[in-house]
């Protein structure tokens, strides 16, 4: 089940007033899966030992590195295809035009369609946690801030 909250955030509808605002689902994130916690699910499914598994892994980015930077792409079936995009302001001419044009690399990601249909037939929960009052009641004067 994937976890929400929502959110209100600036209404970007066109026509909107300047001030208004609308509330947004915002993904809630149940935490990260380390490279390490990765690697043990990844052994207690296989023979590969803990440490074949990491070599693989870190040589996997090393070649994913490797050829992305020498301008190919690289598919990981099932997971999908990563490249190497570059952008830059614009020159008048060609001859005004400086590698300084050129803005930093990104790489771009596309799911396999194995991968993307991890999105199909979700359902979904609200984890939107309204703020309780609390009255807090003090019996002694204090010259120190509170913070509740």
């Amino acid at each position: 089940m994937l976890k929400y909250k929502l959110v209100q955030k600036k209404n970007f509808t066109k026509g909107a007033e300047a001030d208004s605002k609308l509330y947004y689902a915002m993904a809630q994130s149940a935490g990260r899966m380390e490279h390490e916690a990765l690697v043990d699910a990844i052994s207690t499914m296989s023979s590969a030992s803990r440490g074949d598994i990491g070599l693989i892994l870190d040589s996997l980015l090393l070649v994913m590195r490797q050829q992305l930077t020498t301008g190919f792409s690289v598919r990981l079936r099932g997971l999908g295809l990563f490249r190497i995009t570059i952008g830059s302001t614009g020159t008048e001419t060609e001859k005004e035009f400086t590698v300084a044009n050129i803005k930093r690399p990104r790489i771009v990601f596309r799911p396999d369609p194995l991968l993307d249909k991890i999105r199909d037939g979700n359902k979904f929960e609200n984890v939107t946690v309204k703020p309780e009052t609390v009255t807090v009641t003090v019996t002694e004067p204090c010259d120190k801030e509170h913070v509740y």
